[in-house]
C-alpha cells in the first residue's frame, strides 16, 4: 500500500533496489544480497586510477563508476532503467522513487522521478530550488544504481556524479 518512497542517502540505495526487484514481478526480495561486498572495488580505484587520475587531462573510470558497477552485478535490479518503472509505477503495481541529490555547484536539489514534481520546483517569489532530471535530460537512459549513486555520493567512498551540460555538473549527496 506504499506509493511513494523518497529519502536521502544511503537509504535510497536500498529503496532503489526494493522498488527495482519489486517491478520485475516475483516479488521477492533477496536478503542475501545485503551482505554481499561492494567495496573492495572502491578501494582498488581509489589506490589505483583514482588518485593519479586527478591529475590527468582526461576522463576515466572512478571508484564511483566501481560502485555502480558492482550494485549492478551483485543486486541485477539495480541494472534495471529507471523510465521503465513508469508504467508500473502508474498502475500502482509498484511505489513511485523519488531520489534528490543536490546539485554541489549551486545546492538546487535535482529530483529524479517518473512523476511530474514541477509544483516541487517552481515556486512564485522565490528561486527555483530544484529541478527535475528528466526536465534536463528528457531522453536519458539511467540505470537505477546510476541515480542511487548520485544520490549517495560520500567523497570519501564515492566521487560526485557528474551530469553533462553547457557546463558539467557534479551531484553529490542528498544529506
Amino acid at each position: 500500500h506504499i506509493r511513494v518512497v523518497t529519502g536521502a542517502s544511503g537509504g535510497m540505495v536500498g529503496a532503489g533496489y526494493y522498488v527495482a526487484a519489486r517491478a520485475e514481478g516475483n516479488g521477492n526480495i533477496d536478503p542475501n544480497v545485503v551482505a554481499i561486498d561492494s567495496l573492495d572495488d572502491v578501494a582498488k580505484y581509489l589506490a589505483l586510477p583514482d588518485i593519479p587520475g586527478q591529475f590527468a587531462p582526461w576522463r576515466f573510470r572512478d571508484r564511483g563508476w566501481a560502485l555502480e558497477k558492482r550494485w549492478r552485478e551483485n543486486a541485477p535490479p539495480m541494472a534495471t532503467r529507471f523510465d521503465s518503472l513508469r508504467s508500473k509505477e502508474q498502475s500502482g503495481e509498484i511505489p513511485s522513487l523519488i531520489f534528490s541529490p543536490s546539485s554541489l555547484d549551486d545546492g538546487r536539489r535535482l529530483l529524479v522521478s517518473n512523476l511530474q514534481l514541477s509544483a516541487l520546483t517552481n515556486h512564485r517569489n522565490f528561486s527555483v530550488s530544484a529541478v527535475q532530471f528528466y526536465d534536463l535530460y528528457p531522453a536519458a537512459k539511467i540505470t537505477v544504481a546510476t541515480v542511487a549513486r548520485m544520490s549517495a555520493s560520500f567523497p570519501w567512498v564515492s566521487p560526485a556524479s557528474e551530469l553533462p551540460r553547457d557546463k558539467l555538473r557534479r551531484i553529490g549527496d542528498a544529506g
